[in-house]
């Protein structure tokens, strides 16, 4: 586990007086399935395919009765299917920080209210003039890094829905 991983699992079990150690091993793999672009952990796929337990770590390491880790982390006063609690336990087996969660049902929630009748989305009308404009306003003067940004932009305000999505910077 780095360190990261370590002390985040430490810090949420020691708050919450968790004394399982398999919560404390959920805690550490969340963060490292958010490390890795994921926003939840699906405990659900280590039932079916224990190899992929296997693939986390640098050293074999064998992986927990599965019954017996997803018992520990519902049993646990820090897991619930509410954001009220630091973790969630969504009814399809996928842990999330509660934070990611909520985002992500109101991102769900803010794109059903953009759904016509058909259940397109609509954008907002944007005519190509004002596009334009609203490019050179923002890059102007065009810096030859800004290219890939400018065209995300157009994209952005000519298509019903862009997810836009990378490290820290990229939006």
């Amino acid at each position: 586990l780095s360190s990261l991983e370590y002390y985040f699992a430490a810090t949420l079990t020691q708050t919450f007086k968790e004394k399982n150690r398999l919560v404390s091993l959920t805690c550490a793999l969340l963060v490292r399935a958010l490390s890795n672009g994921h926003v939840c952990l699906d405990l659900s796929r280590f039932q079916s395919d224990a190899h992929c337990f296997d693939t986390l770590f640098d050293n074999p390491v064998e992986m927990p009765d599965y019954q017996e880790w997803h018992d520990a982390v519902l049993s646990s006063e820090m897991v619930s299917d509410r954001p009220d609690t630091p973790i969630v336990f969504d009814t399809s087996q996928r842990l999330y920080l509660a934070r990611y969660f909520d985002f992500q049902n109101r991102l769900i929630q803010a794109l059903i209210s953009r759904k016509d009748a058909d259940g397109r989305l609509n954008p907002d009308p944007v005519s190509v003039p004002d596009i334009q404009a609203m490019i050179l306003k923002l890059f102007h003067p065009v810096h030859p890094q800004a290219g890939e940004q400018v065209r995300v932009v157009e994209h952005v305000m000519t298509h019903s829905l862009t997810i836009v999505s990378g490290g820290p910077g990229t939006g």
